[in-house]
């Protein structure tokens, strides 16, 4: 989307009512649509305190786009060369990002182990992890926004929000296709 174009109360008003999890590539262009338009915000902020409001909230949402939790892994080739095998990074909660990047990090040791690269020794670890993770319900696939909402209702661990949302950015989210229960 191009927000250039968007007046301040439209860009707003698309930040108030996007779902950043569907379109994070897009929050990113509204938040820095807004943040280059600080001084028309700052402006309009002295009408009210519904502004100030806002202004926190969207400052509060730039530290939070700052906040991304990254990790990397180096694999060696049998010549001896070390080489970046995966850079990996997540943005949201950092207590669930950091288990976002240990599955993706895994998956990417196991591949390069498989392919007879070696792997740095602290990072070893990675080839052990279990990244089994619970089944989307019958016919659906994992997304962002039903992963959400388990998890805050309490029904999957950081870990398990973690692993499922490194599996549905990494596109291995398919249809769960139950076969139905017999009697």
């Amino acid at each position: 989307m191009d927000y250039s174009k968007y007046s301040f109360n439209e860009l707003m008003d698309s930040l108030n009512n996007i779902d950043k999890d569907a379109h994070p590539e897009n929050y990113k262009k509204l938040v820095l649509g807004v943040e280059n338009r600080k001084p028309e915000f700052e402006a309009a902020q002295k009408q009210g305190s519904t502004l100030i409001h806002r202004f926190l909230s969207i400052s509060a949402m730039i530290f939070l786009l700052s906040a991304c939790t990254t990790g990397k892994l180096y694999y060696t080739k049998a010549s001896g060369e070390r080489v970046l095998g995966c850079y990996v990074e997540f943005v949201g909660i950092p207590s669930v990002d950091k288990f976002a990047v240990e599955y993706a990090l895994s998956l990417c040791a196991k591949s390069s182990v498989k392919k007879g690269y070696s792997i740095d020794k602290e990072k070893e670890y990675l080839l052990t992890l279990e990244l089994q993770i619970p089944e989307s319900k019958c016919g659906e696939s994992w997304n962002h926004k039903s992963v959400k909402k388990l998890y805050k209702t309490g029904k999957l661990s950081k870990k398990e929000y973690g692993y499922i949302v490194a599996h549905i950015d990494l596109g291995l989210a398919v249809v769960n296709e139950c076969s139905p229960i017999t009697e």
